[in-house]
């Protein structure tokens, strides 16, 4: 059987990228000892189209990394983490609305964020400095002693999609199910974040959620931007610029491929799909 250069496969919140190619691997045998490799990362709550490179083409991983991306996220409005999604240490905003913010409010910020940017990486990050990833920083508690790099992104759209309410008590059972989608992570060589620190942002969450009350607002949005783009730093930006704290609640990525935009005219020039037809020569 001719095995096709890529494959595109659904990863699941709480999964893994590896998990999902051992998934793939145990249910179909004759991948079972062909090489494959991923080209681009989803954070663990992040859901969606992962990119899977077959055989020889890993060997081009390269050619596929700066490939453009379509998202659906959400962004909690009223409460933050270090991390810049539920899977952080959390913290209540000094406010949050106490009505949806307008339709005429969320234009204003989108069309500020919108086009190219410089964004910071986040602390909780793969990126390294001095050969050490910024995430170990963060966790040492040491990630003031370096200076954070930047990268030159681009948002070709975004667009709100809707806007949700949710009681107190419904957001932090939703919180809670998404952070216990993960398995227990026990690997001697992950020590330093301790199951991603679980049993600290649990006992957070529930002193939080204590002190909460009343509504929060959770708005959804549609994005489609260049390699490299934080959904996580996204989310943050939009509620700042609302005049709130706020996270990513909710991603998931529905597109990869090459995005055009010519003149008053945008369009997905290619998108790969679990056919592929991919030059990547």
């Amino acid at each position: 059987m001719k095995l096709p250069k890529y494959l595109i496969l659904n990863k699941e919140i709480g999964e893994t990228p590896l998990e999902v190619l051992d998934n793939f691997k145990a249910e179909n045998h004759a991948y079972a000892a062909v090489p494959m490799s991923y080209a681009g990362r989803l954070d663990p709550l992040a859901s969606g189209t992962l990119l899977v490179l077959v055989g020889e083409e890993c060997k081009r991983q390269k050619n596929y990394m700066g490939l453009d991306k379509e998202y659906v996220f959400e962004v909690l409005v009223g409460m933050k983490t270090d991390t810049g999604d539920v899977l952080g240490m959390a913290q209540l905003g000094p406010e949050r609305p106490q009505d949806a913010p307008t339709t005429e409010e969320i234009r204003t910020v989108l069309e500020e964020l919108s086009g190219k940017r410089t964004i910071p990486y986040p602390a909780f990050s793969s990126k390294t400095v001095n050969g050490k990833p910024l995430f170990k920083y963060a966790l040492e508690g040491d990630i003031d002693s370096v200076e954070i790099p930047t990268k030159d992104v681009e948002i070709f759209s975004i667009q709100h999609i809707g806007t949700e309410s949710v009681t107190t008590q419904e957001l932090f059972s939703q919180i809670s199910q998404k952070i216990e989608s993960i398995k227990p992570v026990t690997e001697h060589t992950k020590a330093l974040g301790n199951d991603f620190r679980r049993p600290d942002i649990r006992k957070r969450y529930a002193e939080l959620e204590s002190a909460a009350d009343g509504e929060f607002y959770i708005l959804k949005f549609r994005a489609v931007c260049s390699s490299g783009t934080y959904m996580r730093t996204l989310a943050e930006d939009i509620a700042s610029k609302l005049g709130f704290v706020g996270l990513a609640f909710s991603i998931h990525r529905t597109k990869v491929g090459r995005f055009k935009k010519i003149g008053p005219l945008s369009f997905w020039s290619k998108t790969l799909s679990s056919n592929p037809d991919w030059n990547s020569s």
